[in-house]
């Protein structure tokens, strides 16, 4: 039950109106509308909450509002009593150790908690007092130089010039102020909040959806399923075989078929579960092998109906399959020295950025819908919606905020119409966040792939011929599976010359959520295949690694696997400088490794 209570909060009594039993991040942000502590996690795993009560690092996020009262309590909105910033955060800016600033005032915060305790601290020490903060772009490099300097009392300023001068980002200072806004940091009057609810199996036709007993709760203002949506109507990045909520049937756990909005996120979460959903169980598909099998379960049915913004080869489970072939590789393989062939498999990678999805969303009179989010493509999302709900894009405005790093997994469309839809059905603003069991649960991570790859050689270290076998999991949707699958059927014959080449590549259906861009789509995959064999074929022949890319690496004019001549070539002068920059061919240390490998974008 809320009460009012008294909260020190930056040397200011502040009073509020609060139940004691929800978190000091809740009431920090919601009620006082200091938002520079952030939620990554909810589990007090990654430290951007951190806040300093009585002077000790605490994460807010696990802190009752009701056990702090009378404590004194800094953000990091007061952590300089004149406005301006402190010496640690100048250190911050100038040493470049802030990137996406979503963890930044947790890091400064427990920084701060240690020079006041620790005024000259050594590098272990530093790495020991921000173990709890979680960086997922820096390295933590600048950071822990930062601390050192600040420590240390190095003047630290920020700095313009010509070309070539090391300058400060322009964004820096609002990020290490904690002023930078994020998608969750954006509240409207009046607002409710929204949660989904999804699906808790891997693959069954939906037989009914009841919303009577959620809508029944006090506090519950709306509902949507997807029987209220215009029928037909389908979104995607390349492929259109996506709804905005599941209709007939769901494909993977975690998939949304319905939403709700309430006065708090208890309320919604509890209206979430109260939601009724009712099966009928299909076979699951749950890896390559089933998925392509002759006789398996489809994942889509209707794969040869869906509209697609190329023509796209479909074909049982795989959304796309691409073919390419130059030269006769089997007379090539035939006439090789010696051939070689690998299977190569890489697992699902979440980008584990630590800022989760969030949007706002808030219709006017008219029902133009403006939503604040967390994505990096807000022109795209405008257009998804206007394919995914038949609204003419003159209705959707879409304001993109600072992104607690994307990685490319914030490139697709999320939480956006699902707010959307509640805010025109509820009439008032509609908050969501993710939380991060959702994140890992119906995000868009990095595509598990299988990729097999034959090569032949001769023994002048020259290789002749290349085949590969490219298979991504794209999960229930194409997502952003046929781009990453061509990309990779560029990029899996690497930047060597090659007369004959003989590539396939599927993106592949099954019943996991489905899977998207992570820093550069189907690149990792294909180059950890392609380069993993030129150094297994290096150690069985008795070659130098070096030398054998060296003998095989494209020159100016020459035509790469998938066939783009090319211009201004550079590989061999970065391999030489690279190799010597590393020492290559001295003795290394005990416990030391060296290695090269190349590879190139489109």
């Amino acid at each position: 039950m809320k009460r009012g209570m008294n909260l020190k909060v930056n040397g200011l009594v502040r009073e509020v109106y609060a139940n004691p039993g929800e978190t000091l991040l809740f009431c920090l942000r919601e009620r006082l509308g200091l938002t520079g502590a952030k939620e990554g996690c909810g589990d007090g795993e990654c430290g951007a909450c951190m806040v300093l009560i009585d002077g000790q690092p605490r994460n807010s996020c696990l802190v009752l509002v009701g056990d702090v009262e009378n404590r004194e309590i800094t953000t990091i909105e007061g952590l300089s009593a004149d406005g301006g910033l402190t010496p640690l955060q100048e250190a911050f800016v100038a040493k470049g150790a802030i990137q996406c600033g979503f963890c930044t005032p947790g890091l400064v915060v427990s920084a701060t908690a240690l020079l006041s305790r620790n005024s000259n601290p050594s590098e272990p020490e530093i790495r020991e007092a921000i173990a709890g903060n979680l960086c997922r772009c820096t390295g933590y490099a600048k950071i822990v130089e930062a601390i050192r300097a600040a420590a240390c009392g190095e003047q630290c300023v920020r700095e313009d010039g010509p070309l070539g001068t090391s300058v400060a980002r322009l964004d820096a200072v609002e990020k290490v102020t904690g002023k930078a806004q994020f998608g969750a940091d954006v509240s409207r009057p009046g607002q409710l909040w929204g949660a989904v609810v999804r699906s808790t199996r891997p693959h069954a036709r939906i037989v009914g959806i009841d919303t009577a007993r959620a809508l029944a709760m006090p506090g519950v203002a709306a509902a949507v399923t997807g029987a209220e949506l215009t029928p037909g109507l389908y979104y995607g990045v390349d492929l259109y075989d996506q709804q905005v909520l599941a209709r007939d049937k769901v494909r993977h756990v975690g998939e949304p078929v319905a939403l709700v909005a309430a006065e708090t996120p208890e309320l919604a979460a509890e209206a979430a579960a109260a939601v009724e959903v009712s099966y009928e169980d299909l076979p699951p598909v749950h890896d390559i092998d089933v998925a392509l099998a002759p006789d398996a379960p489809l994942v889509h049915e209707d794969l040869l109906k869906y509209e697609a913004g190329w023509n796209a080869i479909r074909e049982g489970n795989a959304c796309s399959a691409t073919y390419i072939t130059r030269g006769d590789t089997d007379a090539a393989l035939a006439a090789c020295d010696r051939v070689f062939t690998h299977t190569f498999e890489t697992q699902i990678i979440h980008q584990s950025y630590i800022e989760p999805h969030a949007s706002l969303a808030e219709a006017d009179a008219d029902g133009k819908v403006t939503i604040w989010t967390t994505n990096q493509k807000p022109f795209a999302v405008r257009r998804y919606m206007s394919h995914a709900l038949g609204w003419p894009m003159t209705k959707i405005r879409v304001i993109g905020m600072h992104i607690g790093g994307g990685f490319g997994g914030k490139l697709e469309m999320g939480l956006e119409p699902f707010a959307a839809l509640l805010a025109l059905k509820s009439r008032r603003p509609v908050k969501m966040l993710m939380s991060r069991k959702e994140e890992f649960q119906a995000a868009n991570p990095r595509h598990a792939s299988r990729i097999t790859v034959t090569t032949g050689v001769n023994r002048d270290m020259k290789m002749v011929a290349r085949r590969a076998e490219v298979l991504l999991d794209t999960g229930a949707y194409s997502g952003n599976g046929p781009t990453a699958v061509g990309l990779a059927m560029f990029l899996v014959t690497g930047p060597y010359h090659l007369d004959h080449v003989d590539l396939s590549g599927k993106a592949v259906y099954t019943n996991k959520a489905s899977s998207g861009s992570c820093r550069g789509p189907g690149g990792p995959q294909a180059v950890f295949a392609g380069e993993s064999q030129i150094d297994i074929i290096a150690r069985e022949m008795g070659w130098d690694p070096l030398a054998f890319r060296l003998a095989n690496v494209v020159e100016e004019g020459d035509v790469l696997g998938a066939g783009q001549r090319l211009q201004d070539v550079g590989v061999r002068e970065c391999l030489e400088q690279a190799a010597a920059a590393v020492g290559w061919g001295r003795e290394e240390e005990p416990d030391e490794g060296v290695g090269l490998a190349c590879s190139w974008w489109t």
